[in-house]
């Protein structure tokens, strides 16, 4: 029974994803099946993620462009789905989220990492490709998808909140 609002989610996300031009319906798929329960079916994450609950784990944190997935590369995103925080963090640290190198394939994660990151807008995208080592080529191919009137909002941390952004001309 629990696994039936995942299975009724999974075709929304399939079509918002061919709708947006996100990279599904593999991405969306995985991300339905194995972490939407957990960080949200909207990936907005479990209400107060940033403090530990009353078992001293931090819940799953949101994956849209309000939570900080966007801070760390595509490899570190990737080995923090195959290995788990438990492998990253301090020892002692504990967590919930599981390690799913051998449930989930390497093309798997990669098309689950992809599909997160194309929720974010424009700037969460383009400050996130630069921590890669394509960074620049990633960014250039942002710009010209984009095109010369799209809006780029870039995360806080980047420039103040609410502040739009254009690409130079």
């Amino acid at each position: 029974m629990k696994r039936l609002p995942t299975l009724l989610l999974l075709p929304a996300l399939a079509l918002a994803a061919l709708w947006w031009g996100w990279p599904a319906p593999k991405g969306a798929q995985v991300y339905a099946q194995h972490c939407a329960a957990c960080h949200g079916a909207s990936l907005q994450g479990q209400p107060d993620w940033a403090r530990p609950n009353a078992a001293g784990r931090l819940p799953a944190p949101p994956l849209d462009a309000t939570g900080h997935a966007w801070q760390h590369s595509d490899a570190a995103l990737a080995r923090l789905v195959a290995l788990s925080m438990a492998a990253t963090a301090p020892p002692g640290y504990q967590t919930d989220m599981p390690a799913f190198a051998g449930r989930l394939s390497a093309a798997e994660i990669r098309a689950v990492v992809d599909f997160i990151k194309a929720s974010w807008p424009l700037g969460t995208q383009a400050s996130q490709a630069l921590l890669n080592p394509n960074g620049a080529a990633e960014f250039a191919r942002l710009l010209q998808q984009a095109g010369p009137d799209a809006e780029w909002t870039f995360p806080g941390e980047c420039i103040p909140p609410g502040t739009q952004a254009r690409p130079p001309q």
